[in-house]
């Protein structure tokens, strides 16, 4: 993980009684957002803080207390995490096999004093660092105000970049708990008395259902390749360069194809060989429970239905447990393989994705490969990234504040006609303000570097193919039916559109801009219904036209690439004409 301070394997150095009061904590390291060059360091903690820290004295101190709040975050949570192995141990006396391997030993007082040990090291530690703040206090430059303030921005600045270790630490607490749950089921099944031979089917369906979960995590891995556009290298076996010449042009097209029937395949395998396990699974459970139920019936030496009952508690708890450290793991593989994706950008290597790629329908085009695959990866349905940090807070507050009237005029409306609540009701006003907290949580939380960097990055890019589009006088276009984004020419565009307008004549070019003669003649007709009472006021509210938002229908092209000649498809764009509230309303 990105920041994880903890080493799920090996979190203390083989033995902790290695560990003294003299010995640094062999599995904190600095945190990588600390490793960033000090400029870009400080940029985000002036955005953290709202403070401009000019001065070579306000950085060194700001950056110094930053590394101890910093280490005093891990070892907090390394602190909390070892307590509940000590606290769970002790109450069940039940030792997880992580801290059993960590410790090279099976006696409960030799694990017990070991993590006692190690947590008066952490806690001391911690102390340690407290103590450097407290003594830092005194270095604080007079020009740094409300040091308290700067204290807990800082604090939530480290949170920020510590959420993989949150998570880490989450994930193994979780795990822990699990394990001695399992523990505790599996000495209630050994109370019971079992032959040999059902010790053996036992043996034999646990190992079935391991056998299928790690298919199940093979095949996690494989999806996430794909996520990644990280592909195994069995699917680069049939060489481009050698299908060029019969092919030509279309070598891409026919090798995306292959690639993404071997794909199928496999995942194809992998279903049916799920499915194989699954229903061998069940056979195996269903001819234990058979004959368990005989066992019973001739020689009562077990309670056949409670033993039943555990044992499906049991193996469902083993199954969900394997399934959560096989999702845990898929994170940190998709971390890797996302890393391993930038840097093979990077290179000059030729290569065919199975995903669906941007159509160049130009014969040479400017926005180079990071360019062309970012507009591939991201398409028209792309999410981007918080956006917040790329505006200032009063733009931000300002977004807020129209985002709350929107909500809050739809709502009001709604509860006044549906349920004839009165606007200074009470459960409207408070609504109204929880509305307001939740969407400045939303919009002005304050971001990590990674995701503030990531945000600009992305913009940054979108601008330079804006800028290259527009000077090569191309086109972006969304495809008709595929989904995908389309380059084209502009010139060839204008002589496509013209060729299609002249085939049907079903449009024409105006010379002159009728909105506002449009715009006229309908407030006319509304006004002239409404004195004539042929409509009602709340009638008239509804259709009548906006100036502000008011436009002319226009006519534009989306390129259809799956036909020959890349032909166009026309659609005409009525949504803001003055006309529309009319029509909307006479559709209801």
């Amino acid at each position: 993980m990105k920041n994880t301070q903890i080493e799920t394997k090996s979190p203390i150095d083989n033995n902790s009684d290695r560990l003294n009061e003299n010995d640094d904590i062999s599995f904190y390291k600095p945190s990588r957002y600390l490793k960033m060059p000090p400029k870009f360091l400080l940029n985000s903690l002036r955005l953290q803080l709202n403070c401009s820290i000019k001065r070579k004295k306000e950085q060194r101190f700001t950056l110094s207390r930053l590394e101890l709040f910093d280490k005093q975050f891990c070892l907090h949570q390394i602190h909390h995490l070892y307590q509940k192995y000590l606290n769970f141990g002790l109450q069940y006396q039940i030792w997880s096999d992580d801290i059993v391997q960590i410790m090279e030993s099976n006696e409960s007082d030799k694990i017990q004093k070991s993590l006692e040990e190690y947590l008066i090291l952490l806690k001391n530690r911690s102390n340690q660092h407290e103590n450097e703040l407290m003594i830092q206090l005194s270095s604080c430059p007079t020009t740094l105000h409300s040091l308290e303030m700067i204290d807990q921005r800082l604090k939530e600045f480290v949170r920020l970049h510590h959420i993989d270790l949150v998570r880490t630490v989450n994930y193994q607490k979780h795990k822990l708990k699990g394990i001695i749950y399992e523990k505790r089921l599996f000495n209630q099944l050994s109370s019971y008395y079992l032959a040999e031979v059902q010790h053996q089917a036992l043996d034999q369906i646990t190992t079935i259902r391991k056998k299928q979960l790690n298919i199940f995590e093979d095949l996690t891995k494989f999806e996430q390749r794909i996520l990644c556009h990280s592909l195994p290298k069995t699917f680069d076996d049939i060489p481009i360069v050698a299908y060029q010449n019969l092919f030509g042009n279309e070598t891409n097209k026919i090798m995306q194809e292959l690639r993404r029937r071997k794909l199928n395949d496999q995942l194809k395998n992998y279903e049916l060989k799920l499915q194989d396990y699954e229903d061998l699974y069940q056979t195996e459970i269903n001819i234990f429970e058979s004959k368990l139920m005989q066992t019973s019936l001739n020689h009562q030496h077990i309670q056949a239905d409670i033993f039943r009952t555990l044992l499906k508690c049991y193996l469902s708890h083993c199954t969900n447990r394997l399934i959560r450290q096989i999702r845990y793991k898929e994170a940190c593989v998709h971390v890797k393989l996302v890393r391993k994706h930038h840097r093979h950008l990077l290179s000059k290597q030729q290569i065919v994705d199975v995903y669906p790629q941007i159509i160049v329908d130009v014969p040479k085009i400017s926005l180079n490969r990071i360019q062309l695959d970012y507009l591939s990866k991201s398409g028209p349905n792309y999410i981007r990234s918080n956006q917040s940090s790329l505006h200032s807070y009063k733009h931000q507050e300002k977004h807020v504040q129209e985002e709350h009237k929107n909500i809050m005029n739809v709502i009001t409306r709604y509860l006044i006609r549906e349920h004839h609540i009165p606007l200074t009701a009470t459960i409207i006003r408070k609504f109204s303000q929880q509305l307001e907290t939740s969407l400045h949580q939303q919009y002005m939380i304050p971001l990590s570097y990674l995701n503030i960097y990531r945000t600009r990055k992305e913009f940054k890019l979108m601008k330079s193919i804006q800028h290259r589009l527009k000077k090569g006088n191309y086109i972006l276009r969304e495809t008709d039916k595929s989904g995908i984004f389309h380059i084209g020419n502009s010139v060839d565009y204008e002589k496509k559109a013209e060729a299609y307008r002249q085939k049907t004549g079903a449009y024409i070019e105006l010379d002159s801009n009728p909105l506002w003669s449009v715009f006229d003649k309908v407030i006319l007709l509304l006004n002239d219904l409404r004195s004539k009472k042929y409509i009602l006021s709340w009638q008239l509210d509804k259709m009548m036209p906006k100036r502000e938002t008011i436009q002319l229908a226009y006519l534009y092209f989306i390129p259809k690439p799956h036909k020959a000649g890349t032909p166009l498809r026309p659609i005409v764009s009525s949504m803001n004409m003055p006309t529309t509230g009319i029509s909307k309303f006479l559709d209801k």
